[in-house]
């Protein structure tokens, strides 16, 4: 069986099996690989000027450079695990419409899209939903990150996928072109300013969402500023950066309340992924002595450096033993101290890698009238949400 999209990879019929859904009170079977369906008419489409207000928010999922062609063979699997989602709803509160390439979900007034590039080489998910119901957005959103993300992290485990997130002023006006946030400067911005302040953008990337065309990348900082029609078509009302608050939380801040954010997490939170790019970095020495050993000496573990030296064995990093020593301490202070040794290279590679937040368990701050469930995986779903107005 071969793909049907852009990049030809075999695939086995085993491994994106066929899924029982309800059509109209019929039992139908859905098999994402073969479904040539076309996409929905008016996808997308900007609201009329009497309907009622919506806030947005989006997500680009890419992965490392020279492993893009990774992400289109994915897509089917996303789909069943979309399609896993929707049954965890109860009947008839969950619309879903999935095509060829992409898939559509409408649950509470809120749509979610999911769409492949024409090349293939990332995934956008967009949502937008009533005004009033930006902390309802932010949880749908992160159901539904966290659902694909696991399969990813099933199919391809060790590759880090990373978030950058889309302009929701773009998304909102309904332009070709958005702009998105890396990971790397909106983590950065977050350990130093936190959530409320304008993300410092060092390089903002744009690309295409009109999926008519291939998409692009290009530097920003190789644009005019005086001229913000080169970033975005008619983005002359959009040209200040936004803050994570918007970017993230649908500009929500009790959902902002009950995030942890990267100054509040330790080390310890720091994925696999995360973990392999700062050894990778700091484990070889350097010719300055700007290594692991410098690092521990920078964050007081100096009479410990016996004990996290592996000697000649290449089998052990001396970074994991020394990130293993530094589980409680907080993110913020090892991207301070990898920056304070002349590591800066290595302080980007943390900020792409580590987590943008944490929910706080047990905490408030969805209002009253809000109540959110998310349930642990069961069976091939991931997680669900409920939410309840």
């Amino acid at each position: 069986m071969m793909s049907i999209f852009p990049v030809p990879l075999p695939r086995s019929p085993a491994a994106v099996p066929p899924l029982q859904c309800d059509s109209a009170g019929d039992i139908v079977y859905e098999f994402p690989c073969h479904n040539r369906g076309a996409e929905p008419e008016g996808l997308w489409a900007p609201p009329g000027p009497d309907g009622p207000r919506l806030c947005y928010g989006g997500v680009l999922l890419r992965p490392p450079d020279g492993t893009e062609l990774l992400m289109s063979p994915l897509l089917p699997r996303l789909q069943v695990q979309l399609r896993h989602l929707v049954q965890e709803y109860s009947a008839g509160e969950a619309e879903l419409r999935q095509w060829w390439a992409g898939s559509r979900l409408i649950t509470g007034g809120i749509e979610t899209v999911l769409t492949a590039s024409p090349d293939g080489r990332h995934l956008e998910l967009r949502l937008r939903g009533p005004a009033d119901a930006a902390a309802a957005c932010f949880y749908l959103m992160e159901d539904v990150l966290t659902a694909l993300e696991q399969v990813m992290l099933q199919v391809y485990p060790g590759v880090p996928i990373e978030r950058h997130y889309l302009y929701p002023c773009d998304l909102e006006r309904h332009i070709d072109r958005c702009r998105s946030v890396p990971p790397s400067d909106l983590v950065a911005s977050l350990l130093a300013r936190g959530p409320a302040s304008p993300v410092s953008l060092d390089v903002s990337s744009i690309h295409s969402s009109d999926h008519s065309s291939a998409p692009s990348s290009v530097d920003a900082s190789a644009l005019s500023p005086a001229d913000p029609s080169a970033l975005a078509p008619d983005s002359s009302v959009c040209v200040n950066s936004p803050s994570p608050l918007e970017l993230v939380c649908f500009s929500c801040a009790p959902v902002s309340d009950r995030l942890r954010w990267p100054a509040q997490l330790p080390v310890a939170c720091l994925g696999v992924a995360g973990r392999r790019v700062l050894c990778a970095a700091l484990d070889p020495a350097d010719r300055l002595g700007r290594d692991w050993c410098l690092l521990a000496v920078q964050l007081g573990l100096t009479e410990r450096l016996a004990r996290l030296d592996a000697g000649d064995n290449p089998a052990v990093s001396r970074t994991a033993r020394l990130l293993h020593e530094l589980g409680r301490l907080p993110l913020a202070r090892l991207h301070a101290a990898l920056v304070d040794i002349g590591r800066g290279d290595a302080a980007e590679r943390l900020a792409a890698a580590a987590p943008l937040y944490r929910l706080r368990l047990g905490s408030g701050g969805g209002g009253p009238s809000e109540t959110v469930t998310v349930r642990p995986p069961s069976g091939s779903a991931a997680s669900s949400s409920t939410v309840s107005r």
